[in-house]
């Protein structure tokens, strides 16, 4: 390939000839002492914010994710707290490029910015969140379109599994749907590590009692909790020694519950309550909301969304495989057939018989 193209305000054109030392030196300088031009802020969460920025250096634009300081949301932080969040903060870069898959963001690049707070950037992923996506659907077909992203997310976490990470905070919030159909798992910042100390054990304890209404759905700012309407019993429990891979299938299994329901499985009046409601409650039957549910699905979900983590799927990769059969209209294993729903089947894909 001869050319590369540049964008930003205008496109430019320059032949890979020109791309030397002195090329990238003059990209690099042309942002006012910085390789990159930061624009609009995009996402925000406990202790860093995401913002859209033109790369000078490749030509692209970046997602960049800065660490919020001091000051800044009118939080005043200790020094330690400070020390903890940067550790925080690049500890997430870190496990997070270290997961090379489709359907996880890759990291480009950690550092400094001129004014040395710390930030690392990330492949800009354009799209809807999961979340929104199950908003605008609007009915329990088009929500069922959803399902491929849903098997995506299923390989993506059985990789990160693979490489011995647990996520702990899956929700429709962290999954991004791009324009061109991809899906991506995002925020990696509650990631637990196996074989390596769990930094964040203590602070999931003591944060457990600081929960309050207005967090309901959504991660405690600042905070390491994860988020209670989306948790396994384990971690509502603060029981942290026993969260594992089967923790996320539950977190899975209660955003797969959300695409064929269009609500979580357990939102209680306030956030105590809905913890409760996790740890000993049972969600609305799927057929309640809606009746016209696939039942192999619904068994699915029950499997993922059950209290002993030894009963649920073993494997984000089992969950994965259930979907594609349901996909393809083959059997779901969790789920035990009649003779007549059998005949049916038979009947679907035997037409001209």
């Amino acid at each position: 390939m001869k050319y590369v193209s540049l964008k930003n305000d205008v496109t430019k054109t320059v032949s890979l000839d020109a791309i030397s030392p002195d090329f990238i030196y003059e990209q690099k300088e042309s942002s006012a002492g910085w390789k990159y031009d930061v624009k609009e802020e995009i996402g925000r969460g406990g202790i860093g914010k995401v913002m859209v920025a033109f790369d000078h250096t490749i030509g692209r634009e970046i997602a960049l994710k800065e660490l919020i300081s001091s000051g800044e949301d009118g939080r005043i932080l200790s020094l330690d707290k400070m020390r903890s969040d940067e550790a925080r903060f690049l500890r997430e870069a870190c496990v997070t490029g270290q997961l090379e898959h489709p359907g996880i963001v890759p990291v480009y690049e950690i550092g400094r910015k001129p004014d040395e707070n710390r930030y690392y950037t990330m492949r800009l992923v354009r799209g809807v969140t999961l979340a929104k996506a199950i908003k605008d659907a609007g009915s329990l077909e088009k929500r069922l379109r959803l399902l491929p992203h849903f098997r995506d997310i299923c390989n993506a976490i059985a990789y990160s599994h693979s490489r011995g990470v647990i996520h702990r905070d899956i929700k429709p919030e962290n999954i991004m749907i791009g324009e061109f159909g991809e899906t991506v798992v995002l925020d990696w910042g509650l990631a637990k590590v196996r074989g390596e100390d769990d930094t964040a054990a203590g602070e999931l304890r003591e944060e457990l009692n600081l929960l309050n209404v207005k967090n309901i759905g959504m991660t405690v700012r600042g905070k390491a909790i994860g988020t209670p309407a989306y948790m396994s019993p384990e971690q509502a429990r603060g029981d942290i020694a026993a969260i594992d891979e089967r923790s996320d299938i539950y977190s899975l299994g209660a955003v797969l519950y959300e695409i064929l329901t269009g609500h979580p499985p357990f939102k209680g009046k306030d956030v105590q309550e809905t913890l409760e409601n996790v740890k000993s409650g049972l969600p609305v039957e799927i057929t309640v909301y809606e009746p016209a549910s696939p039942p192999d699905l619904c068994a699915v979900v029950e499997k993922t969304l059950t209290k002993d983590p030894a009963s649920r799927y073993q494997s984000a990769l089992e969950v994965a495989k259930e979907i594609e059969n349901f996909m393809s209209g083959g059997k779901i294993a969790a789920y035990e057939y009649s003779s007549w729903e059998m005949f049916k089947r038979f009947v679907s894909k035997n037409k001209s018989l």
